[in-house]
Protein backbone atom coordinates (compact mmCIF):
# COMPACT_ATOMS: atom_id res chain seq x y z
CA UNK A 1 0.00 0.00 0.00
CA UNK A 2 3.09 2.51 0.86
CA UNK A 3 4.66 1.98 -2.39
CA UNK A 4 1.75 2.28 -4.76
CA UNK A 5 1.60 6.00 -2.83
CA UNK A 6 4.67 6.34 -2.80
CA UNK A 7 4.93 5.94 -6.56
CA UNK A 8 1.56 7.86 -6.92
CA UNK A 9 3.42 10.47 -5.22
CA UNK A 10 6.79 10.11 -7.11
CA UNK A 11 4.68 10.18 -10.74
CA UNK A 12 2.46 13.48 -9.36
CA UNK A 13 6.01 15.18 -8.70
CA UNK A 14 7.31 14.26 -11.83
CA UNK A 15 4.59 15.79 -13.58
CA UNK A 16 4.86 19.07 -11.63
CA UNK A 17 8.34 19.40 -12.22
CA UNK A 18 7.67 18.59 -16.25
CA UNK A 19 5.05 21.50 -15.83
CA UNK A 20 7.30 23.53 -13.69
CA UNK A 21 10.14 23.37 -16.70
CA UNK A 22 8.33 22.86 -19.79
CA UNK A 23 9.66 26.46 -21.14
CA UNK A 24 13.21 25.53 -20.36
CA UNK A 25 14.02 24.03 -23.87
CA UNK A 26 11.10 25.38 -25.66
CA UNK A 27 13.18 26.65 -28.81
CA UNK A 28 14.50 23.04 -29.16
CA UNK A 29 12.38 19.98 -30.92
CA UNK A 30 13.91 17.45 -28.26
CA UNK A 31 11.60 14.68 -30.49
CA UNK A 32 14.06 15.12 -32.97
CA UNK A 33 17.60 16.46 -31.06
CA UNK A 34 19.35 12.69 -30.54
CA UNK A 35 20.85 10.39 -32.83
CA UNK A 36 19.31 7.43 -31.92
CA UNK A 37 21.39 5.52 -33.04
CA UNK A 38 23.87 6.37 -30.20
CA UNK A 39 23.98 4.81 -26.75
CA UNK A 40 21.68 5.65 -23.64
CA UNK A 41 21.28 4.84 -20.53
CA UNK A 42 18.17 3.36 -18.36
CA UNK A 43 14.90 5.15 -18.07
CA UNK A 44 15.41 7.83 -15.40
CA UNK A 45 13.76 8.09 -12.16
CA UNK A 46 14.39 10.19 -8.84
CA UNK A 47 16.13 7.48 -7.32
CA UNK A 48 18.89 7.46 -9.78
CA UNK A 49 18.85 11.25 -9.55
CA UNK A 50 19.44 11.58 -5.73
CA UNK A 51 22.11 8.43 -6.00
CA UNK A 52 24.32 10.03 -8.70
CA UNK A 53 23.93 13.20 -6.97
CA UNK A 54 25.23 12.02 -4.07
CA UNK A 55 27.75 10.06 -5.30
CA UNK A 56 29.09 13.29 -7.56
CA UNK A 57 28.58 15.66 -4.20
CA UNK A 58 26.92 18.18 -6.78
CA UNK A 59 23.39 19.01 -7.21
CA UNK A 60 22.64 18.90 -11.00
CA UNK A 61 20.84 21.53 -12.72
CA UNK A 62 17.21 21.29 -12.94
CA UNK A 63 18.03 21.62 -17.16
CA UNK A 64 20.32 18.71 -17.54
CA UNK A 65 17.79 16.34 -15.21
CA UNK A 66 14.74 17.78 -17.12
CA UNK A 67 16.84 17.15 -20.42
CA UNK A 68 17.95 13.41 -19.21
CA UNK A 69 14.14 12.35 -18.54
CA UNK A 70 13.76 13.40 -22.10
CA UNK A 71 16.23 10.50 -22.59
CA UNK A 72 19.14 9.72 -20.53
CA UNK A 73 21.94 10.40 -22.43
CA UNK A 74 23.57 10.06 -25.61
CA UNK A 75 24.92 12.12 -28.77
CA UNK A 76 23.23 14.98 -29.89
CA UNK A 77 22.71 15.35 -33.46
CA UNK A 78 23.93 19.33 -33.06
CA UNK A 79 26.93 18.51 -31.72
CA UNK A 80 29.35 21.21 -32.23
CA UNK A 81 29.67 24.91 -29.74
CA UNK A 82 31.32 27.49 -31.26
CA UNK A 83 32.52 29.79 -28.58
CA UNK A 84 32.90 33.45 -28.31
CA UNK A 85 36.50 33.58 -29.90
CA UNK A 86 35.05 31.57 -32.77
CA UNK A 87 36.79 28.31 -31.95
CA UNK A 88 34.78 24.91 -32.17
CA UNK A 89 34.24 22.37 -29.33
CA UNK A 90 32.99 19.02 -30.48
CA UNK A 91 31.17 16.72 -27.98
CA UNK A 92 30.88 12.84 -28.72
CA UNK A 93 28.24 12.34 -25.75
CA UNK A 94 26.32 13.79 -23.35
CA UNK A 95 26.67 11.71 -19.95
CA UNK A 96 23.46 10.12 -18.28
CA UNK A 97 22.85 8.54 -15.19
CA UNK A 98 22.84 4.87 -14.63
CA UNK A 99 23.31 2.17 -11.80
CA UNK A 100 25.10 -0.25 -14.11
CA UNK A 101 26.59 2.05 -17.29
CA UNK A 102 30.33 2.17 -16.20
CA UNK A 103 30.50 5.00 -18.61
CA UNK A 104 27.37 7.05 -16.80
CA UNK A 105 28.54 10.30 -14.85
CA UNK A 106 28.95 8.06 -11.35
CA UNK A 107 30.29 5.04 -13.43
CA UNK A 108 33.52 3.80 -12.93
CA UNK A 109 35.06 5.34 -15.70
CA UNK A 110 33.03 8.83 -15.41
CA UNK A 111 33.32 12.06 -14.17
CA UNK A 112 35.47 11.12 -10.68
CA UNK A 113 37.38 8.98 -12.71
CA UNK A 114 37.93 11.47 -15.73
CA UNK A 115 39.33 13.88 -13.03
CA UNK A 116 41.49 11.31 -11.00
CA UNK A 117 43.00 9.70 -14.18
CA UNK A 118 44.10 12.93 -16.35
CA UNK A 119 45.00 15.54 -13.68
CA UNK A 120 41.62 17.94 -14.17
CA UNK A 121 40.92 20.74 -11.68
CA UNK A 122 38.56 19.23 -9.31
CA UNK A 123 35.54 21.74 -9.47
CA UNK A 124 32.97 20.05 -10.82
CA UNK A 125 31.45 17.47 -13.19
CA UNK A 126 32.32 15.83 -16.51
CA UNK A 127 29.10 16.60 -18.33
CA UNK A 128 30.39 15.86 -21.82
CA UNK A 129 33.62 13.96 -23.64
CA UNK A 130 35.04 15.87 -26.60
CA UNK A 131 34.90 14.12 -30.13
CA UNK A 132 38.20 16.51 -31.40
CA UNK A 133 41.06 15.17 -29.43
CA UNK A 134 42.86 14.04 -26.73
CA UNK A 135 40.93 13.79 -23.45
CA UNK A 136 39.54 17.17 -23.05
CA UNK A 137 36.28 17.64 -21.92
CA UNK A 138 32.87 19.35 -21.33
CA UNK A 139 32.16 20.08 -17.81
CA UNK A 140 29.97 21.87 -15.12
CA UNK A 141 31.62 24.40 -13.18
CA UNK A 142 30.98 25.01 -9.57
CA UNK A 143 34.10 27.02 -8.62
CA UNK A 144 31.72 30.10 -8.47
CA UNK A 145 28.51 28.89 -6.96
CA UNK A 146 29.02 26.60 -4.89
CA UNK A 147 28.19 22.43 -5.28
CA UNK A 148 24.50 23.20 -4.76
CA UNK A 149 24.50 26.50 -7.42
CA UNK A 150 24.23 26.77 -10.96
CA UNK A 151 27.38 26.12 -13.04
CA UNK A 152 28.80 27.36 -15.61
CA UNK A 153 29.49 24.92 -18.40
CA UNK A 154 33.48 25.32 -19.47
CA UNK A 155 35.61 23.46 -21.77
CA UNK A 156 38.64 22.27 -20.47
CA UNK A 157 41.76 21.46 -22.57
CA UNK A 158 43.65 18.36 -20.55
CA UNK A 159 46.56 18.62 -23.71
CA UNK A 160 46.96 22.76 -23.17
CA UNK A 161 47.72 22.60 -19.85
CA UNK A 162 44.71 22.53 -18.75
CA UNK A 163 43.36 25.44 -20.52
CA UNK A 164 39.40 26.54 -19.73
CA UNK A 165 36.76 28.02 -21.73
CA UNK A 166 34.09 29.51 -20.28
CA UNK A 167 31.07 28.58 -23.33
CA UNK A 168 27.66 28.95 -21.16
CA UNK A 169 26.52 30.42 -18.01
CA UNK A 170 24.26 27.30 -17.84
CA UNK A 171 23.85 23.98 -18.88
CA UNK A 172 20.21 25.51 -20.68
CA UNK A 173 22.40 27.50 -22.54
CA UNK A 174 24.96 25.49 -23.76
CA UNK A 175 22.44 23.03 -25.07
CA UNK A 176 20.52 26.17 -26.78
CA UNK A 177 24.13 26.72 -28.47
CA UNK A 178 24.68 23.16 -30.31
CA UNK A 179 24.68 23.24 -33.65
CA UNK A 180 25.51 20.99 -36.68
CA UNK A 181 23.60 21.30 -39.77
CA UNK A 182 24.86 20.76 -43.54
CA UNK A 183 24.60 23.38 -46.63
CA UNK A 184 23.50 22.91 -49.71
CA UNK A 185 24.79 24.82 -52.72
CA UNK A 186 24.56 24.68 -56.67
CA UNK A 187 28.22 23.90 -57.37
CA UNK A 188 29.25 20.34 -57.35
CA UNK A 189 32.91 20.06 -55.62
CA UNK A 190 31.56 23.33 -53.17
CA UNK A 191 28.93 20.83 -52.05
CA UNK A 192 30.99 17.84 -51.65
CA UNK A 193 33.49 20.23 -49.61
CA UNK A 194 30.99 22.30 -47.52
CA UNK A 195 28.78 19.69 -46.59
CA UNK A 196 31.51 18.23 -44.47
CA UNK A 197 33.31 21.81 -43.39
CA UNK A 198 29.58 24.31 -43.25
CA UNK A 199 27.58 23.98 -40.21
CA UNK A 200 24.96 26.20 -38.37
CA UNK A 201 25.79 27.71 -34.73
CA UNK A 202 23.41 29.91 -32.77
CA UNK A 203 22.12 31.02 -36.33
CA UNK A 204 25.20 31.94 -37.97
CA UNK A 205 26.66 29.82 -40.67
CA UNK A 206 30.08 28.87 -40.15
CA UNK A 207 33.32 27.57 -42.44
CA UNK A 208 35.01 25.15 -39.86
CA UNK A 209 37.32 22.44 -40.80
CA UNK A 210 38.45 21.08 -37.42
CA UNK A 211 37.01 17.70 -36.33
CA UNK A 212 36.80 16.96 -40.16
CA UNK A 213 38.85 14.47 -42.71
CA UNK A 214 38.96 16.59 -45.94
CA UNK A 215 41.52 14.91 -48.08
CA UNK A 216 41.21 17.65 -50.71
CA UNK A 217 39.45 21.06 -50.95
CA UNK A 218 38.02 21.73 -54.78
CA UNK A 219 40.56 24.60 -56.65
CA UNK A 220 38.08 27.50 -56.27
CA UNK A 221 35.85 27.60 -53.31
CA UNK A 222 33.48 30.07 -53.56
CA UNK A 223 31.48 29.91 -50.07
CA UNK A 224 27.83 30.52 -49.97
CA UNK A 225 26.24 33.81 -49.51
CA UNK A 226 24.99 33.61 -45.61
CA UNK A 227 28.14 32.26 -44.11
CA UNK A 228 29.36 34.79 -41.49
CA UNK A 229 32.11 33.38 -39.75
CA UNK A 230 34.91 31.88 -41.41
CA UNK A 231 36.52 29.85 -38.39
CA UNK A 232 39.72 28.80 -36.82
CA UNK A 233 42.00 26.88 -38.82
CA UNK A 234 39.60 26.49 -41.87
CA UNK A 235 41.70 26.16 -44.82
CA UNK A 236 44.50 24.64 -42.86
CA UNK A 237 47.35 24.00 -44.61
CA UNK A 238 45.36 23.01 -47.77
CA UNK A 239 47.75 21.92 -50.44
CA UNK A 240 44.93 22.30 -53.50
CA UNK A 241 42.76 25.35 -52.88
CA UNK A 242 44.08 28.21 -55.20
CA UNK A 243 41.08 30.91 -54.71
CA UNK A 244 38.15 31.37 -52.21
CA UNK A 245 35.64 33.77 -52.43
CA UNK A 246 33.96 35.10 -49.36
CA UNK A 247 30.22 36.89 -49.71
CA UNK A 248 29.59 39.99 -48.50
CA UNK A 249 27.50 38.49 -45.06
CA UNK A 250 31.48 37.70 -43.69
CA UNK A 251 32.03 39.08 -40.74
CA UNK A 252 34.97 37.31 -39.09
CA UNK A 253 38.01 35.88 -40.02
CA UNK A 254 39.45 33.33 -37.60
CA UNK A 255 42.96 33.35 -36.60
CA UNK A 256 45.25 30.91 -38.76
CA UNK A 257 41.90 30.79 -41.70
CA UNK A 258 44.71 29.90 -44.88
CA UNK A 259 47.83 29.55 -42.64
CA UNK A 260 50.01 27.05 -45.07
CA UNK A 261 48.02 27.36 -48.23
CA UNK A 262 50.74 27.55 -50.52
CA UNK A 263 48.74 27.32 -53.39
CA UNK A 264 46.73 30.25 -52.37
CA UNK A 265 46.93 32.87 -54.60
CA UNK A 266 43.53 34.94 -54.95
CA UNK A 267 41.58 35.69 -51.73
CA UNK A 268 38.53 38.42 -52.66
CA UNK A 269 37.33 39.51 -49.12
CA UNK A 270 34.23 40.77 -48.46
CA UNK A 271 33.49 44.66 -47.22
CA UNK A 272 32.06 43.07 -43.94
CA UNK A 273 34.94 41.77 -41.75
CA UNK A 274 35.18 43.43 -38.74
CA UNK A 275 37.84 43.58 -35.97
CA UNK A 276 41.29 41.74 -36.27
CA UNK A 277 43.43 39.73 -38.60
CA UNK A 278 46.09 37.19 -37.00
CA UNK A 279 48.33 34.56 -38.64
CA UNK A 280 45.79 34.38 -41.59
CA UNK A 281 48.01 34.37 -44.21
CA UNK A 282 51.28 33.30 -43.18
CA UNK A 283 53.18 31.09 -45.42
CA UNK A 284 50.85 31.59 -48.09
CA UNK A 285 53.67 31.63 -50.91
CA UNK A 286 51.79 31.76 -54.09
CA UNK A 287 49.38 35.15 -52.54
CA UNK A 288 50.31 38.24 -54.75
CA UNK A 289 47.80 40.96 -54.27
CA UNK A 290 45.69 41.46 -51.05
CA UNK A 291 42.76 44.67 -50.12
CA UNK A 292 42.12 44.39 -46.48
CA UNK A 293 38.31 45.89 -46.45
CA UNK A 294 37.35 48.59 -44.43
CA UNK A 295 36.27 47.49 -40.97
CA UNK A 296 39.46 45.45 -39.86
CA UNK A 297 40.84 47.28 -36.83
CA UNK A 298 43.94 45.48 -36.26
CA UNK A 299 46.31 43.74 -38.52
CA UNK A 300 47.86 40.60 -36.00
CA UNK A 301 50.98 39.51 -35.65
CA UNK A 302 52.25 37.11 -38.52
CA UNK A 303 49.31 38.20 -40.90
CA UNK A 304 51.71 38.19 -43.89
CA UNK A 305 54.67 36.81 -42.70
CA UNK A 306 56.61 34.60 -45.30
CA UNK A 307 54.53 35.68 -47.72
CA UNK A 308 57.01 35.72 -50.41
CA UNK A 309 55.30 36.28 -53.47
CA UNK A 310 52.73 38.92 -52.28
CA UNK A 311 53.36 42.29 -54.93
CA UNK A 312 50.65 44.69 -52.77
CA UNK A 313 49.05 45.27 -49.83
CA UNK A 314 46.09 47.94 -49.18
CA UNK A 315 45.57 48.94 -45.54
CA UNK A 316 42.30 50.61 -45.39
CA UNK A 317 41.93 53.90 -42.76
CA UNK A 318 39.86 51.74 -40.15
CA UNK A 319 43.07 50.01 -39.02
CA UNK A 320 44.68 51.12 -35.54
CA UNK A 321 47.29 48.69 -35.15
CA UNK A 322 50.23 46.83 -36.80
CA UNK A 323 51.25 43.70 -34.27
CA UNK A 324 54.54 42.21 -34.59
CA UNK A 325 56.35 40.18 -37.54
CA UNK A 326 53.31 40.94 -39.98
CA UNK A 327 55.66 41.78 -42.95
CA UNK A 328 58.21 39.64 -42.41
CA UNK A 329 59.80 37.76 -45.70
CA UNK A 330 57.91 39.69 -48.02
CA UNK A 331 60.28 39.24 -50.46
CA UNK A 332 57.99 40.71 -53.32
CA UNK A 333 56.48 43.58 -52.05
CA UNK A 334 57.80 47.29 -53.66
CA UNK A 335 55.67 49.71 -51.76
CA UNK A 336 54.04 49.81 -48.37
CA UNK A 337 51.65 52.88 -47.49
CA UNK A 338 50.74 52.46 -44.02
CA UNK A 339 47.70 54.91 -43.62
CA UNK A 340 47.52 57.90 -40.69
CA UNK A 341 44.74 55.67 -38.71
CA UNK A 342 47.18 53.95 -37.51
CA UNK A 343 48.04 54.79 -33.92
CA UNK A 344 50.67 51.72 -32.68
CA UNK A 345 53.25 49.95 -35.25
CA UNK A 346 54.89 46.74 -32.98
CA UNK A 347 58.52 47.40 -34.49
CA UNK A 348 60.17 44.34 -33.23
CA UNK A 349 60.86 42.15 -36.61
CA UNK A 350 58.62 43.45 -39.09
CA UNK A 351 58.90 44.89 -42.51
CA UNK A 352 62.05 42.65 -42.79
CA UNK A 353 63.48 40.48 -44.96
CA UNK A 354 61.47 42.64 -47.12
CA UNK A 355 64.70 42.89 -50.33
CA UNK A 356 62.51 44.13 -53.01
CA UNK A 357 61.29 46.61 -51.18
CA UNK A 358 62.02 50.16 -52.22
CA UNK A 359 59.64 52.59 -50.61
CA UNK A 360 57.48 52.99 -47.19
CA UNK A 361 55.10 55.74 -45.77
CA UNK A 362 54.35 55.87 -42.25
CA UNK A 363 51.99 57.80 -40.05
CA UNK A 364 53.21 61.19 -39.09
CA UNK A 365 51.84 60.70 -35.26
CA UNK A 366 52.48 56.70 -34.76
CA UNK A 367 53.56 55.18 -31.99
CA UNK A 368 56.49 52.10 -32.05
CA UNK A 369 56.45 49.60 -29.56
CA UNK A 370 58.94 46.59 -29.00
CA UNK A 371 58.33 43.27 -27.63
CA UNK A 372 60.52 42.85 -24.59
CA UNK A 373 62.41 39.53 -25.98
CA UNK A 374 62.74 40.61 -29.42
CA UNK A 375 63.78 43.68 -29.58
CA UNK A 376 64.05 46.68 -33.14
CA UNK A 377 64.80 44.77 -35.96
CA UNK A 378 62.59 46.93 -38.59
CA UNK A 379 63.75 47.65 -42.28
CA UNK A 380 66.37 44.39 -41.40
CA UNK A 381 67.34 42.83 -45.28
CA UNK A 382 65.48 45.58 -46.91
CA UNK A 383 68.77 46.25 -49.22
CA UNK A 384 66.19 48.37 -51.65
CA UNK A 385 65.02 50.70 -49.34
CA UNK A 386 65.77 53.72 -51.00
CA UNK A 387 62.45 56.23 -49.31
CA UNK A 388 60.92 56.66 -45.59
CA UNK A 389 57.78 58.78 -46.43
CA UNK A 390 56.51 60.31 -42.80
CA UNK A 391 53.16 62.43 -43.05
CA UNK A 392 54.00 64.76 -46.41
CA UNK A 393 57.34 64.45 -46.03
CA UNK A 394 59.67 62.15 -48.22
CA UNK A 395 63.30 61.47 -46.72
CA UNK A 396 66.45 59.24 -48.61
CA UNK A 397 67.28 55.89 -46.91
CA UNK A 398 70.20 54.18 -46.40
CA UNK A 399 69.70 50.45 -45.71
CA UNK A 400 73.88 50.30 -46.38
CA UNK A 401 73.85 50.89 -42.96
CA UNK A 402 71.09 49.16 -41.66
CA UNK A 403 71.98 45.90 -42.93
CA UNK A 404 74.67 45.30 -40.12
CA UNK A 405 72.54 46.48 -37.13
CA UNK A 406 70.22 44.01 -35.71
CA UNK A 407 69.51 46.31 -31.93
CA UNK A 408 68.08 43.03 -29.40
CA UNK A 409 67.85 45.32 -26.41
CA UNK A 410 64.27 46.79 -25.93
CA UNK A 411 64.13 50.30 -27.26
CA UNK A 412 61.39 53.38 -26.18
CA UNK A 413 59.31 54.95 -28.66
CA UNK A 414 62.08 58.23 -28.73
CA UNK A 415 64.61 55.86 -29.62
CA UNK A 416 63.14 54.11 -32.00
CA UNK A 417 62.61 57.44 -33.67
CA UNK A 418 66.25 58.92 -32.89
CA UNK A 419 66.94 55.37 -34.71
CA UNK A 420 65.00 56.38 -37.80
CA UNK A 421 66.56 59.99 -37.83
CA UNK A 422 69.86 58.25 -37.78
CA UNK A 423 69.27 56.15 -41.27
CA UNK A 424 67.91 59.56 -42.71
CA UNK A 425 71.18 60.40 -42.55
CA UNK A 426 70.75 63.09 -39.15
CA UNK A 427 67.47 64.40 -40.92
CA UNK A 428 64.37 63.78 -38.16
CA UNK A 429 60.85 62.10 -39.87
CA UNK A 430 59.63 62.82 -36.14
CA UNK A 431 60.13 65.06 -33.41
CA UNK A 432 62.79 63.43 -31.14
CA UNK A 433 65.67 64.83 -28.89
CA UNK A 434 69.81 65.28 -29.67
CA UNK A 435 70.14 63.62 -27.01
CA UNK A 436 68.33 60.00 -27.42
CA UNK A 437 69.48 60.41 -31.10
CA UNK A 438 73.44 60.26 -29.18
CA UNK A 439 72.59 57.69 -27.27
CA UNK A 440 71.04 55.47 -30.27
CA UNK A 441 74.55 56.54 -31.98
CA UNK A 442 76.40 55.00 -28.80
CA UNK A 443 74.19 52.22 -28.50
CA UNK A 444 74.87 51.08 -32.70
CA UNK A 445 78.02 51.70 -32.24
CA UNK A 446 78.49 48.77 -29.89
CA UNK A 447 76.93 46.57 -32.26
Amino acid sequence: MFDKYRQKLGSLLNKVIQEKHADMFESIDLENFWDEGSDKCEPLTNELIRFTQAELGYKLPDSYIYLMKNRNGGKPKNHCFVTKDFNTVYISHILGMSLTDPYALSGKFGSRFMIKEWGYPDTGVVICHSATRGHDAVFLDYSECGRNGEPKVVYIEQEANYRTTLLADSFEEFIKGLGCVDVEVLDTANTWFLKKCAEVYDGKLVVCKKGYEIDQCPKEVVIPDGVTVIDEEAFYQDKNIAKVVCPESVEVIGDRAFFLCENLEEVILPKTLKDRFKEIFSECTSLKCIDIPHGVTEIGEYTFSYCSALETVTIPDTVKKIENNVFMDCRSLRELYIPDSVEVINASVNIVGCDKLEKVRLPENVKFITTDDCGYTMFMECASLKELIVGDKSYSFYPGEIEAVEVEDYLSDEDIKAMLAIWCKGKKPYAVSDDAIARVKQTLAEY
